[in-house]
């Protein structure tokens, strides 16, 4: 029952494979559009359970 933030920059792309039961995983960067070619990127799997994963910039 609490929450984590991730501070990731606007130009990585980011994949969030997280099964939430009673919480939420979402990306809630501005500007976090389509990504260039071989730019970084940041894949995010597991679960959530009364919980939250917030991805910021």
């Amino acid at each position: 029952m609490g929450g984590y933030d991730v501070m990731v920059p606007a130009t990585w792309k980011v994949v969030l494979n997280v099964d939430a039961f009673l919480g939420a995983a979402e990306d809630k960067r501005r500007g976090s559009g389509p990504t260039a070619e071989g730019q970084p990127a940041l894949e995010i799997r597991g679960s959530v359970i009364m919980g939250s994963i917030e991805v910021k910039s």
